[in-house]
């Protein structure tokens, strides 16, 4: 498992990355690697993109709420529960045992997320194709258009 690092993120701290080591997460390898998650049961994952590709692989996932967006994302997708402090292991205790006691609920719930982020990735891909096909046909529009897909693509 990465957690990550200050190198690889500023928002990680090394007492948060020797937090995790310290609960017995062994760290395995130096980068980010899909095989892990998709040969999990559940994840913890600390970074954003291991949160949404969790979800995309249908893994319950539980997440530390070190920067807003996680906690956001989490709220959003009503899984605040899953979303503990980086510093608080009875906190982690206790999202596990409850992702374990629920287990077929959280599975559930990942699937529904999963699908819904996949529906909104499609909506906006079409939305940007769109604008590509407009800006072709009126480059005048251009400043426009490329302000609203970049609103677009900041969403995915």
């Amino acid at each position: 498992m990465y957690f990550g690092s200050p190198n690889h993120d500023p928002n990680i701290s090394e007492e948060e990355s020797e937090f995790f080591r310290q609960l017995g997460f062994g760290e395995r390898g130096n980068r980010f690697d899909i095989n892990i998650i998709a040969e999990s049961r559940f994840v913890v994952a600390m970074l954003y993109h291991g949160i949404l590709i969790s979800i995309r692989l249908r893994r319950p996932t539980i997440s530390f709420n070190y920067h807003p967006k996680i906690t956001s994302f989490n709220d959003d997708n009503q899984i605040s529960e899953l979303c503990v402090p980086s510093n608080d292991p009875n906190a982690l205790n206790n999202a596990i045992d409850l992702l374990e006691n629920n287990f077929s609920y959280y599975v559930d719930k990942m699937e529904v997320i999963a699908k819904q982020l996949e529906a909104e990735g499609q909506l906006a891909l079409k939305e940007c194709r769109e604008i590509i096909e407009n800006i072709a046909q009126n480059p005048r529009k251009s400043s426009l258009l490329y302000n609203r897909t970049k609103s677009l693509l900041s969403r995915l």
